[in-house]
């Protein structure tokens, strides 16, 4: 638990002082969802816990569900809603 909290505290600290604009944008649009801990967990977890590659990780993520989801659904999770037949056809595929 100490090092999920300092971990946490770093991942806080490092996009405070990276000041990203999809970062900003998604917090805007739902800061419940990106200050999730659960939801920065999973990057943490992925990447051994190195902080700073978690967060361009997230970063990254963020500004790939944009590309191609837009930029109204970066703050929440994606549904088979959000995709088209052609996607749906491409995940059965």
């Amino acid at each position: 638990p100490e090092m999920i909290e300092t971990s946490l505290a770093e991942f806080d600290q490092i996009l405070l002082e990276r000041n990203d604009s999809i970062y900003n944008l998604a917090t805007s649009q739902n800061r419940s969802y990106v200050e999730d801990p659960n939801f920065r967990l999973r990057f943490l977890r992925a990447n051994e816990h190195n902080v700073k590659q978690s967060v361009n990780q997230m970063i990254g993520f963020l500004s790939q569900k944009e590309k191609y989801f837009g930029r109204d659904k970066i703050a929440r999770d994606i549904t088979l809603d959000d995709l088209d037949e052609e996607d749906i056809a491409l995940l059965l595929s």
